[in-house]
C-alpha cells in the first residue's frame, strides 16, 4: 500500500493561463518529491483548464468547479481532498525556489511542534522582475507580536499541519481577501509559528491601477478580521486605535490614494540617486 505524501500542495486557479507554466514547473522542479498537487480550476473562462490538463505527472490532480466559488471555498475543497500530513499553499501567479519544500521538510523533522512554517521571499512585478526582498519575523514570539498588527507570513510560502485545519477549521469564505490573516489569528493560541530566513518564494504584485479595484474591500475585511479576533485574544484597548485610521482611508477617493502612492514611489526613486 502506497503511503500518503508528506505535503499536499493546494492551489486555486481562475483565468491564470499566463502564469501556469512557471508556477507548475517550479513545483515539479522541487528537489523534495514526496508531495501531491491539488489544483482547483475555479470555473475559468480562458484556457487555464486545458493548460493544466496537459501535465501528466501523477502527483498533479485537477478538480474543476462547475461554477466560480471564490478562493476560500476552492482552497477548502482542495484541503478536503488532500491526504498529505501538511498543506502547502501557493498561488498560480507565484513560484518557488527548487529547495523550498526540502528546507521546510528538514525544519519540521527537527521541530515537529511547529504547525505553521513560512519563508522569506522576493517581491516581483507583473513581468516577473525582482523588486525587493520580503523579510518576515522569524520566531513564534516575533510572529505573534507582529500578527496582532499585520500579516507576518507570505501565504504562498506556508505549510500548515493539516490537523490544525481539521480541529480549528479551514478558510472562512466570509473573510475573502484576508482569508489567510484570519486563519493565522484563529490559530494564534493553538500552535507555534516559524519563518525560515531563506528567500524561497517569488511573490508577484501588480500595478496600482489593478490592485486599487480590490483595495477598499481588502482594508474593510482586514478591519472585520481584527474586530472579530481582538476580543477573543484579549488584545489591549490601544490596539483598536489604528482601526480608526483604516476607516479614514476607506473614506478617501481611490484616485487620491493612487496619486499619493505614485508620488511616494517617485520620491523614493529620486532618493536612490
Amino acid at each position: 500500500m502506497a503511503k500518503n505524501p508528506f505535503f499536499s500542495i493546494v492551489m486555486s486557479v481562475y483565468n491564470g493561463k499566463e502564469y501556469i507554466d512557471q508556477c507548475i514547473q517550479s513545483i515539479l522542479d522541487q528537489n523534495f518529491t514526496d508531495f501531491e498537487c491539488i489544483i482547483i480550476d475555479d470555473a475559468s473562462t480562458d484556457n487555464s483548464l486545458d493548460l493544466l490538463q496537459k501535465y501528466t505527472d501523477k502527483r498533479i490532480k485537477i478538480v474543476k468547479n462547475e461554477k466560480n466559488l471564490g478562493l476560500p471555498c476552492s482552497l477548502n475543497k482542495g484541503i478536503k481532498r488532500a491526504i498529505g500530513k501538511y498543506i502547502a499553499r501557493i498561488d498560480i501567479d507565484d513560484w518557488w525556489d527548487h529547495s523550498k519544500l526540502r528546507e521546510q521538510y528538514n525544519f519540521l523533522q527537527e521541530n515537529p511542534e511547529y504547525g505553521v512554517v513560512g519563508t522569506n521571499g522576493w517581491q516581483v512585478n507583473e513581468k516577473g522582475k525582482i523588486e525587493k526582498k520580503i523579510i518576515r519575523p522569524r520566531t513564534d514570539k516575533e510572529i505573534k507580536k507582529y500578527l496582532i498588527k499585520k500579516c507576518p507570513l507570505i501565504h504562498a510560502s506556508v505549510v500548515i499541519d493539516k490537523k490544525l485545519l481539521i480541529n480549528y477549521g479551514k478558510y472562512k469564505p466570509d473573510f475573502d481577501y484576508c482569508e489567510d490573516y484570519e486563519l493565522w489569528l484563529r490559530l494564534y493560541k493553538h500552535t507555534k509559528f516559524y519563518n525560515l530566513q531563506k528567500t524561497l518564494v517569488y511573490k508577484r504584485t501588480y500595478d496600482n491601477n489593478r490592485s486599487a479595484l480590490k483595495w477598499k474591500r481588502m482594508v474593510w475585511t482586514s478591519i472585520r478580521v481584527k474586530l472579530h479576533h481582538y476580543k477573543k485574544l484579549g488584545v489591549s484597548w490601544y490596539m483598536y486605535i489604528p482601526l480608526f485610521g483604516y476607516f479614514m482611508k476607506l473614506l478617501l477617493p481611490t484616485k487620491t490614494k493612487l496619486w499619493k502612492r505614485k508620488l511616494l514611489k517617485k520620491i523614493k526613486s529620486l532618493l536612490k540617486f
